[in-house]
Formats: structure tokens, C-alpha cells, sequence
């Protein structure tokens, strides 16, 4: 029996559904990374839990559970102003 040739032309799907935005909101309260009295930023999801950033320290936290920041140089920095920009984009003030 001969083997039969593989084709070329078959492709994978792959979907990631990623929600839209349904509430975004701004809170005043104590981080519990850095202590302070700071603002948070934070988006809810539908069907999932809220993230909140830390504007002072760039902690984030995603449905009340702590996220761990990238292992590099200016990774709070880095997501501050990424929730900066987030929150500008969602907004429609680019």
C-alpha cells in the first residue's frame, strides 16, 4: 500500500474570545502591595472578574487575586502607563 502525501492546505482555527469592557472605573483606596493611599483603575468583564491597577506601585490584580509583574527592569512603570493607555483607548481620548 502506498503512503499517501500529507496536504499542505489544511489550517488550523484557533478562537480566543475575549470579552468587551462593561463597566470602567476609577477607585480611591489603600494598595495592599505598597501601602499607600493611591487611585486604581479598573474594567470589568462580562462573565469574568474585575482588573484593577495600582496607579502608584503597577500592581494589578484580576478577579481579587494578586497578578505577579514580569521579571524586568520598569515592569510597575511599564504597567502603569499600559493601564494609562488602556484607559485612554477604551475612552476614545487617544
Amino acid at each position: 500500500m502506498a503512503a499517501r502525501p500529507v496536504e499542505s492546505t489544511v489550517m488550523t482555527a484557533i478562537h480566543i474570545y475575549a470579552p468587551p469592557v462593561t463597566r470602567r472605573f476609577v477607585l480611591a483606596r489603600t494598595c495592599p502591595d505598597c501601602g499607600k493611599r493611591t487611585r486604581m483603575l479598573g474594567w470589568a468583564y462580562e462573565w469574568y472578574g474585575a482588573t484593577v491597577v495600582c496607579l502608584r506601585c503597577g500592581r494589578e490584580w484580576q478577579d481579587g487575586e494578586w497578578m505577579p509583574l514580569p521579571f524586568m527592569r520598569g515592569a510597575r512603570e511599564h504597567s502603569i502607563a499600559a493601564a494609562k493607555v488602556r484607559w485612554r483607548r477604551l475612552s476614545g481620548h487617544d
